[in-house]
């Protein structure tokens, strides 16, 4: 028998459809803010480097070392859509899609129910400060970042719940593009080690005292830490690498300075500020081929 379709279900599709067509519809209207044009001039520069941008072996005009979040992410979007903003916006309207799965899935690995799950799923879609980023293009590393959070978690809790290895991969490449995407996601290892302690086995052992016997469950501390730290010791040692490097990352003391960019920086910026975003084409804003 064909089950019906509640009321209930049909108002909140259609609550997140006319959310969806409002954000897409904001989102064409929408174009560059200040630091994105740094990251459009920074990717045209002749001296892009992609061995600087994850192992800088210089001072870095970027405050922040987030290759992935950054660097990568401008210069896979401007492969894509060039200097059609709309584009970038719809990529990190699928990244926000992207981390309420993840965040639904960890709901039910946790064994919530579905509506329960659907709720924090949405929280995690519509997020203010999501949102917030999602305009802003230079600030999609915190939505890279989000959706590796959530994926490295989801896998991990996988691997706990079915020891397969494969989880344990999938979500140490998470931790890896999330922390080189934001710091933030530095914290997942030890989230990850307090879960594993609360949620490692312990052998049972048997208590006999004057003829009975009480099978019990020692709280085996040592052994829980033993567990706890083999099955993280993967994504404490990315951890400890990206710290590495990142305490290596010496930006340069001018970087907040406007000129300080990459050629075409200053002139991108001006012009397009003086400009309707449709008015503005490709050719208009190149940069120039200075040596920066």
């Amino acid at each position: 028998m064909t089950r019906k379709t509640s009321g209930y279900t049909w108002i909140l599709g259609g609550l997140f459809a006319l959310a969806l067509g409002l954000r897409i519809g904001i989102s064409l209207r929408e174009w560059f803010v200040t630091d994105d044009f740094y990251f459009l001039a920074f990717i045209q520069s002749p001296r892009w480097d992609w061995y600087e941008v994850f192992l800088p072996t210089r001072n870095r005009l970027i405050a922040a070392y987030r290759p992935i979040g950054l660097e990568t992410y401008f210069f896979a979007g401007f492969a894509a859509f060039g200097w059609n903003v709309f584009g970038y916006y719809l990529t990190g309207l699928t990244l926000q899609l992207l981390t309420a799965v993840c965040v639904f899935r960890i709901a039910k690995l946790e064994e919530y129910d579905t509506r329960v799950a659907l709720a924090v799923a949405v929280i995690a879609a519509c997020g203010g400060q999501s949102l917030i980023a999602s305009y802003a293009v230079a600030e999609h590393n915190y939505l890279c970042s989000a959706l590796c959070y959530a994926a490295s978690v989801m896998w991990f809790l996988e691997y706990l719940k079915t020891d397969r290895a494969r989880f344990q991969v999938l979500g140490s490449f998470a931790l890896a593009c999330g922390v080189l995407s934001n710091d933030a996601c530095a914290t997942m290892p030890a989230l990850a080690f307090g879960v594993a302690f609360l949620r490692a086995r312990t052998a049972p052992v048997v208590v006999t005292t004057s003829g009975w016997a009480a099978r019990i469950e020692v709280l085996d501390i040592p052994g829980r830490l033993r567990q706890a730290v083999a099955r993280t010791l993967p994504h404490f040692f990315i951890v400890f690498l990206y710290g590495l490097k990142n305490s290596r990352s010496t930006p340069s003391p001018s970087c907040d300075t406007p000129d300080a960019g990459p050629p075409g920086y200053a002139s991108i910026f001006s012009q397009t500020m003086r400009t309707r975003p449709q008015a503005v084409s490709a050719s208009s804003v190149s940069v120039s081929p200075s040596r920066w």
